[in-house]
């Protein structure tokens, strides 16, 4: 809609383009942009390299980082694994034609359908 309004104005009265157009600024918007990117990019990096001991992180803080990987890593795997066999039980009962075991599996699955996430979470 703005392009059609310049075309306009520009076959009506003669109108030049300005310096300052729409164009323009965009340009210099993001020349802005980048030069501040950059200027905090090369702080950052001045900061790191010149107030950083690399030594600290391969002594202390990589062993812990690789134990809480793995950590997490069984954590994931135990949950996962846990997950499926109880979806498979749990789907057995919901199908199952024991009034008793429908009953229960559907509970289940109603309780936690019915909670929000953070609550199960908690």
């Amino acid at each position: 809609m703005a392009e059609s309004y310049s075309e306009g104005r520009a076959a009506d009265d003669g109108y030049e383009e300005q310096f300052l157009n729409d164009k323009t600024l965009k340009l210099a918007g993001a020349a802005v942009a980048t030069l501040f990117t950059l200027g905090v990019g090369v702080f950052i990096a001045a900061i790191i390299f010149t107030q950083v001991d690399f030594d600290l992180f391969v002594e202390i803080i990589y062993p812990q980082f690789v134990f809480a990987y793995l950590r997490v890593l069984g954590i994931f795997l135990a949950g996962s694994v846990l997950s499926i066999i109880a979806g498979i039980f749990v789907g057995l009962g919901r199908v199952s034609k024991t009034r008793i075991t429908n009953m229960v599996a559907s509970g289940y699955v109603e309780f936690f359908r019915g909670t929000p996430l953070l609550f199960q979470l908690v």
